[in-house]
């Protein structure tokens, strides 16, 4: 059995209590405290005692108390304090880490028997109250131990730093259940155990086919980066020589050489070179500090970190190159491996160029990739055609994997009979191009061939989607079937992925994408191009209308996320050819996934360059970017520029006489008054909204209006008018079951509650309020009402829920690159303020940071939970 300390809750332990020790009853010798400040924890758990209980039967009793025994007479002789028991595990608490592993390891070599204990110790400063411990601690430690195995002492970091550290193994760095950021953890003494319990923390993608020979190249490599140390190793070759491929299995049987993690970033579908730093740090969760460059924020982040990085087909952003030498010498120990087939050209680079697959290796590929698209094939016979094959090939495993999926049409003599036609003749072309380069070129047109030209048309056309796409997709742009793409993925020239939502995605290798594009008729191309940019402006569209309904937004945020590749490319060709408009409306139906997801920066570039381009478009069409480039700037925390465009919005509205758009500007420029702390200014704007969409007769308007209206008038401490206009903003909302609009309004009318002391009234909105967005999964929108809920617990004298709620929602928020803004930023500040008066400056922080390790739902759980006033202290 094994304690189950979940955050947020306390542990069963006692400040002041008898303490058995050894079957005796620590009261002959007094009353025992817990220990203060710095503690050491100690938790122990048997491992497989549910087997032993059967193996043991009744003797299970007998055998189980020899081991409370044990380990109580350990924990004693180094003053170790027993805070909890439950079944056959011990929650000890000790001053000093040095006490805490000498009782462990005191109690792992006195046990024998059957019996086998893992144990885990961590430090930290837990705030200790009348009931026991508080704290991320107490999880945190509990968490390692059950990473462990029977007969293994496991220790954090912040053990270690107080530890002999000659004495400990370093088993890396680890991520553990319920714990938002990775543990680095180590091993006392030298036993041999299994990989820890632990999250695998690698990213590495498992491909789809067994990795086949490459053992002299894996070896070589390996020595490179580990053998010699090499930081920074760029194996180039054409494309199709299995770079990638190597890559991955290299970075697999590294995992356990950098404790830090091993992290693979595909750059395939990057559009330029400015998103290479955003795509690395998006992929290790890394953001952008105050005051530093995201580059800046991730060699600081890398600084201390043994990391292998693994960054994928860098050809077509090598401007990006100097970023990776930032990353080699800021961070002295992380080691990045590149694919590419260009060397970087910088002076750290070492550079692997990679050879064609020997003989053997290559019959072998052949023969698994022609079993896997015929299960009867046999190499028996054939091994001399195969070998052949393979040769004219030049061992390029991309060719020998094109020609073995045609073992269902041609047997390997045939095969190699039309392959001896075709390759002389294909082979020749420019002199500068690689051999290698020329015969793959001439393996994939030779592929190309065997296909009847209205599948060679359709696959042609498919190249035009960056990093694959979905079926009705390639149908709405390609005119492409399932039979057609089925049988371009029976032949291997289109492969299958599926998307988060479970439907397939088809996506080519970037070398066949090359070749099909090359195989689009400029007469063919630009009506391509046009219909592939409609396609996904339609898409955008849609997802924008299904995400304002709410019921599946985080479906179809995941979506546009898959499509991300896609919708650069629109965006990209739609400002290359000067279809300004096209390129407005894409970034008005993209704004509020740039938002939610954390792509604050690009999204802004992408308005930036769509309202610079626009010179000579209808106004309306840049009056429907403004508005989300405003919201993008703000979030960024550019307030005084997200004003200048919704100024300009208001100003379009007026040119074109639209006062539809007026009112909405009027609400947009009410809410950065605010924000920016021109109360009165705000007001004024906020009730011309409210009039003209009084005037207008649009329901919803008018719901929109008066919440912006009603959040301002609270800030005014004008509660009458604040509470009437939130209140019928909320009914009129309600009238077509908008929930999310309700819920916006429900948040900020308890915000009234509260300011007058209607504590109780206020808590019931928030949690209605945070109810219906939560299961939306607004995150922006979720991580306010944490942050405002916190307010009312300190309200309703629970201020260490508060200050797990402030740090839920400040992590949330962190998440997705959201702020606060000023206005509520500074009211979250004295929320800080007295949820800290209250607990202690320790204990606030202390608790603060063990809501930020919650996940989303954990975070809602807690404060959904029992009531405030059921919680009072």
């Amino acid at each position: 059995m094994s304690f189950d300390h979940r955050p947020g809750e306390r542990n069963q332990g006692r400040r002041r209590g008898p303490l058995e020790l050894g079957g005796r009853s620590a009261q002959a010798s007094g009353v025992v405290e817990l220990p203060a400040g710095t503690v050491t924890f100690l938790f122990t758990d048997v491992e497989g005692s549910t087997r032993l209980l059967h193996e043991l039967g009744a003797s299970y009793a007998d055998v189980l108390a020899e081991h409370r025994r044990v380990l109580r007479h350990a924990f004693a002789r180094h003053g170790g304090v027993e805070v909890d028991t439950q079944g056959d595990a011990f929650f000890v608490a000790f001053a000093r880490a040095s006490d805490a592993l000498a009782a462990a390891s005191e109690a792992q070599d006195a046990l024998n028997g059957p019996i086998r204990v893992r144990m885990g110790l961590h430090t930290g400063e837990p705030l200790l109250t009348d009931e026991g411990y508080v704290g991320m601690d107490v999880h945190r430690a509990a968490r390692i131990a059950a990473a462990g195995h029977g007969g293994q002492i496991v220790v954090s970091k912040a053990t270690r730093d107080r530890l002999d550290q000659a004495a400990l193994r370093d088993l890396g760095e680890h991520r553990l259940k319920d714990l938002n950021e990775p543990e680095w953890l180590f091993q006392v003494g030298a036993g041999d155990f299994p990989p820890l319990k632990s999250l695998n923390n690698t990213n590495l993608p498992v491909p789809a086919t067994a990795f086949v020979g490459r053992e002299e190249a894996l070896a070589r490599l390996r020595d490179l980066i580990i053998g010699r140390a090499q930081r920074l190793v760029t194996v180039t070759g054409a494309g199709g020589t299995g770079k990638t491929r190597l890559a991955l299995r290299l970075g697999l049987d590294l995992i356990d050489e950098f404790p830090n993690g091993v992290f693979f970033v595909s750059l395939a579908p990057v559009s330029g070179h400015e998103l290479v730093v955003p795509t690395i740090a998006r992929t290790l969760g890394v953001r952008e500090r105050p005051g530093e460059s995201l580059l800046e924020s991730l060699c600081t982040e890398l600084a201390d970190k043994r990391m292998l990085l693994l960054l994928d087909n860098f050809e077509h952003v090598l401007d990006a190159a100097q970023a990776v030498t930032g990353v080699v010498r800021s961070a002295r120990n992380v080691t990045i491996l590149v694919t590419s087939r260009e060397r970087l050209h910088l002076s750290d680079e070492h550079e692997f160029a990679l050879d064609p697959l020997l003989s053997d290796d290559a019959v072998h590929l052949f023969t698994a990739r022609a079993q896997a698209a015929d299960a009867t094939f046999e190499l028996d016979g054939s091994r001399s055609a195969v070998a052949e094959i393979c040769r004219r090939l030049d061992g390029l495993p991309l060719a020998i994997e094109l020609a073995a999926a045609r073992v269902k049409i041609f047997a390997p003599d045939a095969m190699l009979s039309r392959l001896r036609q075709r390759l002389p003749l294909l082979t020749r072309g420019a002199r500068d191009v690689p051999e290698r380069q020329r015969t793959l070129r001439a393996t994939i047109e030779w592929s190309y061939g065997l296909l009847g030209p209205v599948e060679q048309r359709l696959f042609a056309r498919l190249a035009v989607f960056v990093d694959g796409c979905r079926l009705e997709a390639a149908e709405a742009v390609s005119a492409v079937g399932l039979a057609d793409v089925t049988g371009l993925v029976d032949k291997s020239l289109l492969r299958r992925r599926d998307d988060p939502d479970g439907e397939p995605r088809f996506w080519m290798l970037e070398t066949i994408r090359e070749f099909g594009l090359e195989r689009v008729s400029p007469a063919d191309e630009g009506q391509l191009r046009r219909d592939h940019a409609a396609n996904y402006l339609r898409f955008a569209q849609r997802a924008r209308r299904e995400i304002r309904e709410g019921s599946a937004a985080a479906v179809w945020l995941d979506r546009l996320e898959a499509d991300h590749g896609n919708l650069r490319a629109a965006l990209a060709w739609t400002l290359e050819q000067d279809e300004a408009e096209q390129a407005l409306d894409l970034c008005a139906a993209l704004w509020y996934f740039w938002l939610a997801h954390g792509h604050l920066t690009e999204g802004w570039r992408w308005c930036e360059r769509a309202l610079t381009a626009a010179v000579n478009v209808p106004v309306e069409k840049r009056a429907g970017c403004l508005p989300g480039a405003a919201e993008l700037a703000g979030a960024r925390g550019d307030w005084e520029r997200a004003k200048g465009l919704f100024e300009e919005s208001l100003a379009v509205g007026e040119q074109l006489g639209d006062d539809r758009r007026i009112a909405v500007a009027y609400h947009d420029i009410a809410g950065v008054e605010a924000s920016l702390g021109d109360l009165h200014r705000a007001r004024l704007f906020a009730e011309r909204s409210v009039a003209l969409r009084r005037s207008l007769g649009a329901k919803f308007g008018i719901a929109h209006a008066l919440g912006g209206l009603g959040a301002i008038a609270r800030r005014q401490g004008d509660f009458a008018v604040a509470r009437a206009a939130l209140v019928e903003s909320i009914a009129l909302w309600t009238e077509d079951e908008h929930h999310t609009d309700a819920a916006e309004m429900m948040a900020e009318l308890a915000l009234v509650a509260a300011d007058e002391g209607e504590w109780e009234r206020a808590e019931e909105l928030l949690r209605e309020s945070l109810s219906r967005i939560s299961s939306l999964q607004f995150r922006i929108s979720t991580a306010v009402c944490l942050v405002r809920l916190a307010r009312i617990a300190v309200g309703r004298n629970d201020p260490l829920r508060a200050a797990k709620l402030i740090g839920a929602g400040d992590s949330m928020l962190a998440s997705v690159d959201g702020a606060l803004d000023p206005l509520e930023s500074a009211d979250r500040d004295a929320t800080c303020a007295s949820a800290s008066a209250q607990l202690g400056r320790e204990a606030f922080a202390a608790a603060r940071a063990e809501g930020a390790t919650l996940e989303a739902e954990a975070a809602v759980e807690l404060a959904l939970g029992e009531s405030f006033a059921g919680a009072r202290r």
